[in-house]
């Protein structure tokens, strides 16, 4: 198994960053596609690793934010994807006045949507989308600064529709968070309750930019209580965040990038 970074707010030569997020999962049996960052980057990603999209089935959402989002237009034309989400996906967004989505009606027809009512979907083989993660902890919830607009109604945005693709293999749970708006040891500590197994390894956004040090200090605290083996902060986790983790987490922390491949076999997780 295979998972490559194809967006990220960071990349080295000759690979392009932005502000967003993209993974993309390769199990063998299965070609996923996790968010689209804000726009064609992660197909320019591709293109330099000779990925071809047209391999993709399924594309899974993680919420309607234009940086996760964006990108689902430069896939129109690309190949038959099954797109699956949560109905509140589409609901328009805001941080404070600034729109923060996309117009989904130019998408109209392009996709065949699913929209998910279960906590958990078994998109292909091992591979579920899950979430929301219940948000139980009193130090994790999401900004007050973000607005959905719901029946007519500006009201505050809890991220009902915010999924984690979460892999469930014998040596335990691979999580690919979008940005965790829901906290982070809220998704791990709830998947972990879900699918009755430890993590081997959380990548993705763990939304901790701008975060203060005591609640950074908390939240790798809570990681290792739950014992998870492995981490990759990706675009919005915050430099001040990625080194407490590098600190003071009790298992390894692995960089993240535009392109970064994390390959799976017998012997362990590799990290390129």
């Amino acid at each position: 198994m295979k998972i490559t970074i194809l967006c990220n707010d960071k990349a080295q030569k000759p690979f392009a960053s932005e502000h967003g997020f993209s993974a993309l999962v390769d199990t063998g049996e299965c070609y996923i596609l996790f968010d689209t960052g804000a726009s064609d980057v992660f197909l320019k990603t591709m293109k330099i690793l000779n990925l071809n999209p047209t391999r993709i089935k399924d594309v899974v959402l993680s919420h309607g934010h234009y940086d996760h989002v964006g990108g689902m237009r430069y896939l129109r034309g690309k190949g038959n994807f099954t797109v699956w989400t949560k109905r509140s996906v589409f609901l328009p967004n805001y941080s404070r006045k600034r729109f923060t989505g996309i117009n989904w009606e130019r998408l109209n027809g392009s996709f065949q949507f699913v929209e998910l009512e279960s906590n958990a979907q078994q998109i292909c083989g091992s591979v579920f989308a899950w979430g929301p993660a219940p948000m139980v902890n009193d130090f994790e919830e999401p900004d007050p600064k973000f607005r959905v607009i719901q029946n007519g109604k500006t009201i505050r945005n809890f991220f009902e529709e915010e999924l984690s693709l979460v892999i469930d293999s014998e040596g335990g749970l691979t999580i690919l968070t979008g940005c965790a708006h829901r906290g982070i040891v809220n998704i791990a500590q709830g998947a972990q309750i879900f699918f009755k197994k430890g993590i081997r390894l959380i990548l993705g956004g763990f939304h901790l930019s701008g975060a203060t040090l005591e609640k950074i200090q908390r939240v790798v605290g809570a990681l290792n209580e739950l014992g998870v083996e492995r981490v990759m902060p990706c675009h919005c986790s915050g430099e001040r965040a990625i080194q407490v983790f590098r600190e003071k987490f009790k298992g390894a922390v692995l960089s993240c990038g535009t392109g970064t491949e994390i390959s799976y076999s017998e012997e362990g997780i590799e990290v390129n």
